[in-house]
């Protein structure tokens, strides 16, 4: 997991480290943007541009990781009768 343990609650983080990847993965990057958005959220008034763009590209990446996840959960999922 690559969320350090102050990140999440003692919970999610033991949910994290039990959950299978690619799940835990997801998981822990999502937390991981979050964390970092919100600390360079109260520490800055403003945003630079550069900062905006890398964000945006790294929520989208993310985003993507979760749609492909998804798609192949339902493409591996049972058909019914």
């Amino acid at each position: 997991m690559d969320v350090a343990d102050e990140d999440v609650s003692p919970a999610a983080a033991e949910a994290l480290r039990a959950a299978a990847p690619p799940v835990a993965e997801i998981a822990a990057e999502a937390l991981s943007l979050n964390a970092r958005s919100s600390e360079r959220a109260e520490t800055v008034a403003t945003v630079t541009e550069e900062d905006a763009r890398a964000w945006i590209g790294d929520g989208t990446r993310l985003l993507r990781r979760i749609e492909d996840l998804l798609g192949r959960e339902a493409v591996e999922a049972p058909q019914g009768p």
